[in-house]
């Protein structure tokens, strides 16, 4: 029988009133992640390009971090990681529910991966492979905060269409996706088929451009799915000045934001730019002045509480400030996941900085 086909039972037999049993059902690459603080050299004594995501064999990944830690004497922390997985972890820092489709090995790091998602709270089909490794990304923290990645993805670049069942889309509110999964072709195959399955049961789609250089790979993709497939889409300043062509933040909103229902760009220290084509609404906010000590996790953050808020229905204003709020607080530490509860501070989150104003605005 044809998912297609599968497709269609599920949207006959499902009752009328809605069991949401999941705020987010997201799809990502399953990966641990290995962070390591270095100084601005290393990057350039391992030729890498500094803030960008690089693809690398699983060899040359441990001969970097044999590198690092034997010139700089480096500690290592070990934590699962991924855009998607990040940002369901999120989701479940404010109390939202959360489903997450991935792979891994039948390794102690797939075992690993598997725990740590579940003690976050979320539920998980992570399907295993007999063969090869889990993905793993060692992740360079520069002095500066931010963050270059040495990805080796395992077996999270064999996720495919028969990895990802109807049941557990039908039973949420939003299927989210992140942009790496276009770097493997049957991970691509597998979130156009989610999308499919979301749009069939009347779900929203929502989309992380994930990483400038993967924009940049999957130009024309990314400005397909923004256009004509995704209902809600996350970006950075550098994606969006890379997706539109465009030299001013600004300029690359005004194009963006007539793609889409939801655009939420984050700008850093600056806060964030957000629109809702639906309501005619746009919001440029401010956000917390806070200690950085790492960018990991800062856009994923953004994401969960956005789509924590367009969940439980807040406003435009609100869900932007839950975003930027769960961001700040992911920068303050080390490493993508929080370790404590959101939930008690939606109210503070959603109110924003205590000096910002409002700066609602309707197009004309």
């Amino acid at each position: 029988m044809s998912w297609r086909r599968i497709i269609a039972i599920f949207s006959i037999s499902r009752n009328k009133e809605e069991r949401m049993k999941y705020d987010v059902v997201g799809l990502g690459n399953a990966l641990l992640d290995f962070q390591v603080r270095v100084p601005f050299e290393a990057l350039s004594e391992l030729q890498v390009v500094k803030n960008s995501m690089t693809l690398v064999a699983e060899a040359d990944q441990h001969k970097a971090l044999s590198y690092i830690k034997e010139k700089y004497h480096s500690g290592c922390q070990i934590s699962s990681g991924g855009c998607a997985a990040n940002t369901l972890a999120g989701l479940a820092n404010y109390g939202g529910s959360g489903f997450f489709f991935g792979r891994v090995g039948s390794d102690d790091n797939g075992r690993h991966y598997r725990e740590d998602l579940e003690n976050c709270g979320l539920t998980t089909q992570l399907s295993q492979s007999s063969q090869g490794h889990t993905g793993t990304c060692l992740a360079l923290i520069t002095p500066d905060a931010e963050r270059t990645m040495l990805t080796h993805l395992g077996v999270a670049i064999d996720l495919s269409e028969k990895d990802i069942e109807p049941a557990p889309i039908a039973d949420g509110s939003i299927v989210y996706i992140e942009g790496y999964l276009w770097d493997s072709p049957s991970a691509r195959k597998a979130s156009i088929k989610a999308m499919d399955i979301a749009k069939a049961q009347g779900k929203k789609v929502a989309l992380t451009f994930a990483d400038s250089f993967c924009v940049e790979r999957h130009f024309q993709d990314f400005l397909d799915l923004a256009k004509n497939r995704v209902d809600i889409l996350f970006c950075n300043e550098s994606e969006a000045l890379m997706a539109t062509k465009k030299s001013s933040v600004k300029d690359a909103f005004a194009v963006m934001k007539d793609w889409t229902d939801y655009v939420c760009m984050t700008l850093g220290p600056r806060g964030a730019y957000l629109s809702n084509r639906s309501t005619n609404t746009q919001e440029e906010l401010s956000t917390w002045d806070v200690k950085l000590v790492d960018k990991l996790g800062a856009g994923d953050l953004f994401a969960a509480g956005v789509l924590f808020g367009i969940g439980k229905g807040k406003s435009l204003r609100e869900c932007g400030y839950l975003g930027c709020y769960a961001a700040t607080r992911v920068i303050q530490q080390m490493g993508a996941r929080l370790l404590v509860e959101l939930s008690p501070e939606i109210e503070l989150a959603a109110r924003g900085p205590a000096d910002a104003e409002s700066t609602l605005t309707t197009a004309s």
